[in-house]
């Protein structure tokens, strides 16, 4: 299996890449993870102290929701430890990892709390999968834990597959996220399923939610830019992968990034419409959204 694993992870990493330095944000981070401690970054940034194990993640806090439940903090824990080989950024990891497990296992899947919306749960996963991509080499990841973590995510990706969003960007997010899951775990069972799924409603999707003038169809910045990005990731995957049947073409890419790009002000902040973040003054490095 971890062979498998490897070989899925070196093929996924070729289009999606670690990143090649650490900027002073992921540093501050994976640091207050090493704590116990979730930097939020929304509008400013918040700590919030969580600790490591027997974590009461259903405690709510006004800044906690989707940072928490998407696990930001994970992939800046996995990200320093690939480029500093410091096995202490993995060993945090995977406590994160074995509390979560701990707490939510895959028999209570579908109860309904701040953690199981399809939407935090795709996107969770994605996380954790690309994470595991840069901790399945360290000593802290062995292999029994390996193989519970993805018999976990697994589990969670089926019922992604079986509960998928009906509509709006939400709908992307998921189908995206069951692709990647079914990409990064190809070797098991379930995942040729994922994908061929994934792509259908995938490829549906690009005809359906964009506009004539290439604006998503629920006319929002921040969801505009979401799915946008999706998007240039699938075409990416699918100019590496065109076996998978991704449909989508850059020139229509180009015409849903002009709206991205209108969407911004001059210290690339979103305009601040709808459901979107912004700042009028400073630049976005100084309280990345």
């Amino acid at each position: 299996m971890t062979q498998a694993l490897l070989h899925s992870v070196e093929r996924m990493q070729s289009i999606m890449p670690p990143p090649p330095e650490l900027d002073d944000r992921r540093r501050r981070s994976a640091d207050a993870a090493l704590d116990g401690v979730v930097l939020v970054q929304y509008l400013g940034e918040h700590p919030l102290a969580l600790g490591r194990r027997r974590i009461d993640w259903l405690r709510r806090d006004d800044q906690r929701g989707a940072a928490v439940a998407r696990f930001g903090f994970l992939e800046d824990l996995a990200v320093v430890y690939h480029l500093t080989g410091d096995v202490r950024y993995a060993a945090a990891a995977r406590d994160y990892l074995e509390d979560f497990m701990r707490a939510f296992p895959s028999e209570h899947l579908g109860r309904r709390s701040l953690y199981n919306s399809v939407l935090d749960l795709g996107i969770r996963n994605t996380t954790w999968l690309t994470a595991l991509g840069m901790l399945v080499s360290s000593p802290a990841f062995d292999v029994p834990f390996v193989e519970r973590l993805v018999t976990f995510i697994g589990a969670q990706l089926q019922y992604l597959r079986e509960h998928l969003s009906t509509t709006i960007n939400w709908r992307v997010s998921n189908a995206r996220d069951l692709l990647l899951g079914g990409l990064y775990l190809d070797y098991l069972e379930p995942s040729s399923d994922w994908r061929r799924y994934a792509v259908s409603v995938l490829n549906d999707a690009w005809f359906r939610q964009f506009l004539p003038d290439g604006v998503h169809c629920e006319c929002i910045p921040s969801y505009h830019a979401n799915v946008a990005e999706s998007y240039l990731l699938l075409y990416r995957i699918g100019c590496r992968m065109p076996e998978l049947g991704l449909v989508m073409t850059l020139n229509r890419l180009r015409e849903i990034f002009d709206f991205t790009l209108a969407c911004r002000k001059p210290n690339g902040y979103l305009c601040g419409l709808h459901d979107s973040q912004t700042e009028f003054a400073g630049d976005i490095e100084d309280d990345l959204v």
